[in-house]
C-alpha cells in the first residue's frame, strides 16, 4: 500500500490516512486525517467565538434603539415566569421575608456535606403553599445535585 507524508505532523501514513482531493497531483490532501480534524475544531472555535461576539453586538445595537420594545419583552418574560412559577416565587418570598425577620436562621453551613460557605434553601417537598417552609440548607454544589436528582 503507498505510503505519504503528512505536510503538518510530519508522519508517515498509508494513503488511506488522507482524505480524497481532486485538486491535488496524488488526488489526497497533504494533511492526514487526524490533522484535518484538529485544524477543523479549532476553527469551530474561533468562529463560534467570533459569532458569539458579533451576535452580543447586534443585541446591544437593538436594545439601544428599541428600549420600548426591550421593556415591553422584559415584561412580557416576567408575567410568563410569575404565572408559571408563582409558587416558587412565593415560598422563595416567605423564606426570605423569615430570615429579615429574625423567625428563621440560616445556618452557615451546608446540612449535606458540612462545609462552611454559602448556602441556599431546597424546598425538597415542592414549593406547595403547605411545604413552603420545609427546607433543607445547602451549597450549591449540593444544591445542583438535589435538584439533578428531583428531575431524573
Amino acid at each position: 500500500m503507498p505510503m505519504k507524508m503528512c505536510n503538518r505532523c510530519k508522519q508517515l501514513f498509508p494513503i488511506s490516512g488522507f482524505y480524497k482531493h481532486p485538486e491535488t497531483s496524488d488526488g489526497y490532501f497533504n494533511q492526514c486525517k487526524s490533522c484535518i480534524k484538529i485544524i477543523r475544531q479549532e476553527e469551530r472555535k474561533l468562529f463560534s467565538k467570533e459569532r458569539k461576539e458579533k451576535m452580543e453586538k447586534a443585541t446591544i445595537e437593538w436594545k439601544k434603539g428599541t428600549p420600548e420594545k426591550v421593556k415591553a419583552t422584559a415584561r412580557k418574560a416576567n408575567r410568563k415566569y410569575k404565572g408559571k412559577y408563582s409558587e416558587k416565587i412565593k415560598a422563595r418570598g416567605r423564606i426570605s421575608s423569615l430570615i429579615q425577620k429574625g423567625k428563621l436562621i440560616k445556618p452557615l453551613h451546608c446540612q449535606n456535606c458540612h462545609d462552611f460557605t454559602y448556602v441556599e434553601s431546597h424546598h425538597y417537598k415542592g414549593y406547595a403553599p403547605e411545604h413552603a417552609l420545609d427546607v433543607i440548607w445547602l451549597c450549591l454544589k449540593c444544591h445542583r445535585q438535589a435538584e439533578k436528582m428531583k428531575v431524573s
